[in-house]
């Protein structure tokens, strides 16, 4: 396995932007906000505590997936 030098990841993108990313035309064509709120109904949970970072935004975290 080769490791990846400084500028193989801007490299990497830049090949993909070219290329035409399927991922920003699924951006374009949904609206994610649409989900909001059923994702974050299955989201809830109680905290234990007010201590720790702020969780990461429900859609961001639907992307992800």
């Amino acid at each position: 396995m080769t490791q990846f030098g400084l500028f193989d990841y801007h490299k990497r993108l830049s090949r993909i932007d070219q290329a035409g990313d399927p991922l920003v035309e699924l951006n374009e064509a949904v609206d994610w906000e649409q989900f909001r709120e059923l994702i974050e109904r299955a989201r809830e949970k109680p905290r234990k505590s007010p201590a720790g970072a702020k969780g990461y935004d429900s859609i961001l975290l639907f992307k992800i997936l």
